[in-house]
């Protein structure tokens, strides 16, 4: 217990206080269409045990492509409680974004992988992050929560890739939107994280599908390459292969897209300029 509360108390009384702070439109004086990087957030699990690694992404917004990599890892022992999620990832992701600052590049929108207000306590993962660290961030689940009198039957209206339908409650409230990206998946489910409106998030995810993709790729290449970084380093037993290199901070090259350290300007494969 902590101050007469139990662990879940004192996590749905956070939960409360931060839901407050949640800005629902786009800040003052931003433009949408003019972002250059996008970051994308992701964390996997080192088969068979606690161990996590978090994963943050910078993709270049005209290309989609990745210029910057970075992973932490850390024990995660609290347990998975539907709905609070973000206490058991957020640790981890702080330092990513924390280091990510220094980068000349630091993106100007988050995509999350989870919920924005489409939440329970209208606080979810992307909610949690965009508040406590201070950025622009938007939900992208893969899986409807259903809150509010919503279900699967909310998206049935949608019959071709491109089409959205906004996720309207019982209370009348818009929680999100539901976006179909293939034909032979179910939708994502995209809502506000923090300091963007539902319009931009939309806009924003639009914009990072790449063909043939189910998820937008900022959060794709977080989670292939979060889970990319586990088989490298880790056996089938959980058991570390070998030590983990100091620092995972990386820009990939656009000219040869070769892995550079973040301490060198130039690429080391083809001279290119970093960006």
């Amino acid at each position: 217990e902590y101050m007469g509360m139990t662990q879940l108390e004192k996590w749905k009384h956070e939960q409360s206080q931060l839901r407050r702070q949640v800005i629902q439109q786009d800040d003052k004086g931003w433009v949408p269409h003019r972002v250059e990087y996008i970051g994308g957030l992701d964390i996997s699990f080192v088969k068979n045990t606690s161990h996590a690694v978090a994963c943050l992404v910078i993709v270049e917004a005209k290309t989609l492509k990745v210029v910057y990599e970075d992973f932490e890892e850390g024990d995660i022992h609290d347990e998975y409680i539907p709905g609070y999620l973000a206490f058991r990832e957020f640790p981890l992701i702080k330092v990513l974004v924390d280091r990510a600052r220094s980068s000349p590049i630091f993106p100007e929108v988050f995509l999350v992988d989870g919920n924005g207000i489409l939440h329970y306590r209208s606080c979810g993962s992307a909610s949690h992050i965009g508040v406590l660290c201070n950025i622009r961030t938007i939900g992208v689940a893969k899986k409807l929560l259903c809150v509010d009198g919503l279900t699967e039957h909310s998206c049935s209206g949608l019959n071709h890739v491109g089409q959205a339908i906004d996720l309207v409650g019982r209370s009348g409230k818009v929680w999100g939107s539901a976006l179909l990206t293939l034909p032979t998946e179910e939708p994502i489910y995209v809502s506000i994280g923090h300091r963007i409106s539902l319009e931009s998030s939309m806009n924003i995810v639009r914009g990072c599908m790449a063909p043939n993709q189910h998820i937008p790729e900022p959060t794709n290449q977080a989670d292939l390459r979060s889970r990319d970084f586990i088989a490298h380093r880790y056996d089938n037993s959980g058991k570390r292969k070998r030590d983990r290199p100091a620092d995972r901070r990386n820009w990939i090259c656009l000219t040869c897209e070769a892995s550079n350290a973040l301490v060198e300007a130039k690429c080391g494969f083809c001279d290119a300029i970093r960006p």
